[in-house]
């Protein structure tokens, strides 16, 4: 087939192989890749052409495919390419199917002028990936021209075609002439034609001219935050160094890791300032709610009405002066540490970056033992496993020496520059680590006894209330039973947490001054690999030891989970914990064995007693979760999966197929994982970045929420790959879900967050009799569209990727529903498409026999849009309530509620609705 090609075309399809490796071998001469990353081809591609000719792919494209280099980016250590992109590679099958739908349009049916038909032509195919809602570049074989699209805008971001200070290159033919006319637009939604784009030659070699000119720099969200052109002066560096012409990499390098460290304890050293912002902010917003409530008083109607305002209120000024009260201290806080508004003095700069490089660098060299026991470990039992983990070797000794060399500069620096000085005693500060346990005892013995008196306080207020004043009698009652359980559970934390104290010499787990960081004593060293609890029936009588295996103690990152864990295993409900897999099927390996697939991890854990609620709690993850995430938070609380064991619930915890502790196979598509820039900007450390209106708000994240800060830290390590498909996801999760239900036998209760709200539908919409209600936290949405994290269509089922049970049926989700958008009222929520009302809504007719809960905090971006997904589900005929946290007091919550400092008030408020779900 490929001898069928003219030789002309053959010639037009090198070119673009030969400028891609020259691309990638720039940017590995940036030190972006690891050229050892980079596989040129020819490349062997037998086993894929059945695919390629059941996506009708054209033998162009198909022999380009062949010759074309790609990034193995394992090796090469960094997945963002051109302007937001992903490297892509055609020799996987996930990548070549999604191919043909780069932009994730879910085109339908072979028309490509349909209104919803596809739009990437048998001749055209992309040369990267979308990456987070940016831009794709997007080839066409029979003309050889290149547009760069971006999903968002729909329009070309190619430099030489946007108004940019940029020079374009002369490397143009003739055909360019008849490029100039104008290409009406089709009424396909999909449709690129109209897009400009540019001989593809000129827009190859313009990208390496960019990249050497350094008017784009290498780097993305997912990078490490060394690559973040947000925080480091990339461009400067690399003019520094030489680049192009003379480049000192190694130098580069050292530098980039030295400007990391100190941009992070630049923001570290600013926290204190954001914090009275956000108070101030807080301040102002409990302004315009008591001035809501004061017009509620004003129009009340009934002596009911009347004393339901007061108590609202009465309670928005309670806290508007608690706040006040932790705004003077926060602003104390702030000119003890930042003087003037000023956190760094400028003669204290390089203790404040030798202090972040201490600590980065202890991080890299626990790494490398971690990887290289690792590898050894599984040289017998996995040896791809152990491969594996040697290229993650080698990665992690290369950082390891960079933030050596990069260490020992800025000492240098510190001790010719500050001779005497040390960091605690130049600012007062211990260390940029975590708090010991000590103070946060003290923190929350604080925090309780305000508790306290504001319980006080409300009870002396109920007195005065009337008999006609029935809404705020039922106010008081919750109000007084969140304080009374709040300040019930956080003693007995407290006092558990002092009396393992006492059992074990108040050890406390500091990070020491130098380059060592010795183990805490009274560590029983186990041979056996991880880390487990002996006994696995936990006692709240019985402080139980850990098995630790020393490659598990990476630096802080695994410090703080666990110091904590120590102290959380004396104080969990008693209970028994076994596990399970459910699901999976067998399939043929390559050599034509069978080996099973698709299996479902799922933890059990029963109160020793035995369950005292009827229906089991099923609590289902996010992306890049895993069932552990449920257990502890990363500051060392206790998690949900505690609290509904206290609550006398029978528990299962579950890992998502292909994730985690349930096996990845190939096949079952392409892992993805978010970056911890991305977890800052979208979870963590929200009020910084500010991508959405109520994302100043966020405060209940503990610590700084960034890379450096050990809460953070331990959370990202607990982050694992996901399937980058959501379909992918869902149609392996559907039957492993039911066949859990199955195993259960009893209808439970589906507990889901954020990527897991879409498994709990499709779940739920398998085995409807055998789930009793759905608690919903913040589920993948809106309906139809992405909100926030891009724009487009997106979930063609309204809910989810798949198929749902409509009635009347769907088959053709794009044809088969009628809908409408309605247009929001306010720039703190976006537009709303949900489906017409005329005709009649079509009704899930599974789902509409279950209670749901759809559950939304105050500073999320699902504030944005989580009333839509509400609306949709009501409109469907779902019983649907949306509880947003702040009408019910909660306030400062990001997406990761139930691991933030006030997440027992959280799950307090839904385990209200999963007792009543009709009346709550």
């Amino acid at each position: 087939m490929d001898d069928q090609l003219p030789q002309d075309q053959k010639a037009r399809l090198h070119e673009v192989a030969d400028l891609m490796l020259e691309i990638y071998q720039t940017l590995a001469q940036m030190r972006y890749l690891d050229p050892a990353g980079i596989e040129q081809g020819p490349h062997n591609i037998d086993h894929l052409r059945p695919l390629y000719e059941k996506l009708k792919i054209d033998p162009a494209i198909i022999y380009l495919y062949s010759i074309v280099p790609y990034v193995n980016t394992h090796i090469a250590g960094n997945m963002d390419f051109f302007h937001g992109g992903a490297f892509t590679d055609f020799r996987r099958e996930e990548d070549v199917t999604q191919g043909r739908d780069p932009f994730y349009g879910c085109p339908v049916g072979d028309d490509y002028d349909d209104e919803n038909g596809p739009y990437i032509r048998p001749w055209v195919t992309p040369l990267s990936q979308l990456g987070n809602h940016q831009s794709v570049i997007i080839y066409d074989a029979r003309r050889h021209r290149i547009r760069i699209i971006d999903q968002e805008g729909w329009n070309t971001t190619d430099p030489a075609l946007a108004d940019r200070p940029v020079t374009y290159s002369t490397y143009s033919d003739d055909s360019d002439k008849d490029e100039k006319r104008p290409i009406p637009k089709s009424k396909n939604r999909n449709d690129i034609e109209h897009i400009p784009d540019r001989h593809a030659g000129d827009v190859l070699r313009d990208i390496i001219r960019w990249y050497r000119s350094l008017d784009e720099l290498p780097g993305g969200e997912h990078c490490a935050g060394e690559w973040s052109g947000y925080d480091i002066p990339l461009k400067e560096l690399y003019r520094d160094y030489g680049w192009p012409d003379n480049f000192d990499g190694d130098g580069f390098q050292i530098a980039q890791a030295r400007a990391h460290c100190a941009s992070s304890a630049k923001d570290a050293a600013e926290e204190p300032l954001r914090c009275v912002e956000n108070f101030k902010l807080w301040r102002k917003h409990a302004e315009g709610r008591i001035s809501v409530h004061q017009a509620e008083l004003a129009a009340a109607k009934s002596t009911d009405d009347e004393w339901a305002a007061r108590f609202k209120l009465w309670r928005e000024e309670l806290w508007s002066a608690r706040n006040i009260e932790d705004l003077t201290k926060a602003e104390q806080e702030a000119a003890r540490l930042c003087p003037g508004g000023v956190c760094q003095r400028k003669e204290d700069l390089p203790l404040w970056e030798l202090e972040r490089l201490r600590q980065e660098y202890k991080w890299k060299r626990e790494s490398v033992e971690a990887y290289q026991n690792w590898a050894n470990e599984s040289v017998d039992t996995d040896p791809d496993r152990a491969q594996h983990f040697q290229i993650s070797l080698q990665q992690a000794k290369w950082e390891a020496a960079i933030y050596q060399k990069a260490y020992e500069a800025a000492r240098a620096d510190a001790e010719r520059l500050c001779p005497g000085r040390t960091f605690q005693s130049a600012t007062g500060i211990a260390s940029l680590g975590r708090m010991d346990t000590v103070t946060s005892i003290r923190e929350r013995k604080d925090t309780m006894a305000m508790m306290r008196r504001e319980l006080e306080t409300l009870r002396e207020w109920a007195l005065q209330l009337p008999n006609g004043a029935i809404q705020a009698k039922k106010f008081v009652e919750e109000e007084v039973e969140r304080y009374e359980r709040g300040i019930k559970d956080g003693s007995e934390m407290i006092q558990r947490y002092e009396a393992s104290l006492a059992e074990h010499d108040k050890l406390q787990f500091v990070l020491h001054k130098g380059d060592d960081l010795p183990l805490p004593q009274r560590y029983h060293i186990h041979a056996d690999a991880g880390l487990s609890i002996i006994n696995s029936s936990s006692s709240g009588s019985h402080f139980n030891l850990l098995h630790i295996h020393p490659p598990f103690i990476m630096a802080k990152l695994h410090l703080l989970a666990i110091a904590f864990s120590l102290f959380a295993a004396g104080i969990e409900t008693p209970h028994r914990r076994t596990y399970l897999y459910v699901g999976g099927n067998y399939s043929l390996n390559n050599d034509g064995e069978h080996i099973i697939t698709n299996q479902m991890y799922v933890e059990r854990l029963t109160p020793v007693d035995g369950p005292l609620k009827e229906y089991p709690i099923v609590l289902i993850h996010g992306a890049d979760q895993t069932a552990t995430n449920w257990l502890n938070k990363p500051d060392g609380d206790e998690g949900w999966a505690s609290y509904f064991l206290s609550q006398g619930y029978e528990c299962y915890l579950l890992d998502h197929t292909s994730r985690g502790r349930s096996p990845w196979d190939a096949r079952d598509g392409q892992l993805r994982k978010y970056s911890a820039e991305h977890l800052q900007k979208y979870f963590t450390a929200t009020a910084k970045y500010k991508l959405w209106p109520q994302a100043s708000l966020h405060t209940q994240w503990p610590g700084t929420g960034v890379i450096g800060d050990a809460i953070f830290d331990a959370y990202y390590a607990s982050t694992v790959p996901s399937l980058a498909e959501n379909a992918a996801q869902e149609s392996s999760m559907q039957p492993a879900g039911a066949a859990l239900l199955d195993a259960i036998g009893k209808p439970v209760i589906l507990v889901a967050h954020s990527q897991g709200g879409a498994m709990a539908w499709v779940i739920a919409d398998r085995k409807p009799d055998l789930v009793h209600s759905i608690v919903s936290i913040e589920p993948s949405g809106p309906p139809f569209q992405n909100a926030v994290f891009g724009s487009g269509p997106a979930r063609p089922y309204g809910l989810t990727d798949i198929p749902l049970t409509y009635s009347p049926a769907v088959t053709e989700p794009d044809a088969d529903f009628v809908k409408q958008t309605i247009t929001s009222n306010s720039s703190g929520t976006s537009d709303c498409m949900i489906q017409a009302d005329d005709p009649p809504p079509r009704r899930l007719v599974n789902l509409s026999k279950i209670q749901t809960l759809v559950v939304t905090s105050e500073a999320s971006y699902h504030a944005t849009h989580d009333w839509c997904t509400a609306r949709f589900l009501q409109q469907a005929g779902v019983p649907t309530k949306h509880l947003q946290l702040e009408e019910v007091g909660i306030h400062g919550n990001g997406h990761m509620m139930f691991l933030e400092k006030n997440s027992h008030d959280v799950v307090r408020a839904i385990h209200n609705w999963i007792e009543d779900p009709i009346s709550t």
